[in-house]
């Protein structure tokens, strides 16, 4: 088994994703509905497949596995009424180069900045920007006194209004920081207040400051997880985050001393 946080891992993760979006593609019963915007919705599900494809094709089939990949990412929003049949087919092309990108990857360079500013912020300096769609809000832990804060950025759910507007929370992470994504399946359960589950996590959280983030993530998940059973895991920060939106998860990005 992968160790969490190696390039093995997050590939894993990231093909276990892109499969996932592979059968949504599937899914949709009449083929004109991918290209077809919900109300409300500027882009249509089609697009943004195309975009998920050409992101990992370009930031690791490209730029780590030398792949020579060219990306188009007007085309990625632009491009209208693609078969579904070339889709999937670009879904696969993205599954591939995750693989093969991450399988080049040596230690040294795993470990390394990576060799491009992603949203223009360059990994290595720390600097974090964070918003929320309708997630609880992330905590952050100050190495310099050990405790973790609340952070202030908020957000409505994806889809509800036309002009989403969020309130992000910019900062740095220095040497021994911590920032602690969840979602609220981690912090929910019946008949309780969220912020009790909150709190809960933060209190546990508290144990990780002396033993370390890479080996307590998961045994944080489990403490929290007596409100409601969820998988954690701790990662590195990483060009791409890797995510699944249908189960709970715990995110650690922390940056080294």
């Amino acid at each position: 088994m992968a160790a969490p946080g190696s390039p093995s891992w997050v590939a894993g993760i990231l093909a276990r994703d892109l499969r996932a979006l592979r059968r949504e593609v599937e899914a949709y019963a009449d083929e004109r509905d991918l290209w077809r915007p919900a109300p409300g919705v500027v882009n249509p599900g089609g697009n943004l497949a195309l975009h998920c494809a050409g992101n990992l094709q370009h930031f690791i089939g490209g730029v780590l596995g030398g792949s020579g990949y060219v990306r188009n990412r007007d085309a990625e929003f632009g491009q209208r009424e693609v078969p579904r049949t070339e889709l999937l087919a670009d879904i696969d092309a993205a599954i591939a180069a995750v693989r093969r990108g991450l399988e080049r990857v040596s230690p040294q360079q795993w470990e390394a900045q990576y060799p491009l500013p992603v949203g223009g912020v360059t990994l290595t300096t720390g600097e974090f920007m964070v918003t929320s769609a309708g997630h609880p809000p992330a905590a952050h832990l100050d190495s310099s006194n050990g405790t973790w804060r609340i952070t202030e950025a908020r957000g409505i759910v994806l889809g509800v209004v036309a002009d989403l507007r969020l309130v992000p929370e910019r900062g740095i992470l220095r040497p021994g920081d911590a920032l602690m994504l969840y979602t609220d399946g981690l912090v929910e359960a019946p008949g309780k207040d969220i912020d009790y589950g909150t709190d809960r996590l933060l209190g546990e959280a508290d144990r990780l400051i002396a033993s370390g983030f890479r080996a307590g993530a998961a045994d944080l998940g489990g403490r929290a997880g007596t409100l409601r059973p969820a998988p954690a895991r701790c990662v590195r920060p990483a060009p791409v985050p890797a995510k699944c939106p249908r189960n709970p998860h715990l995110l650690l990005p922390c940056r080294k001393t």
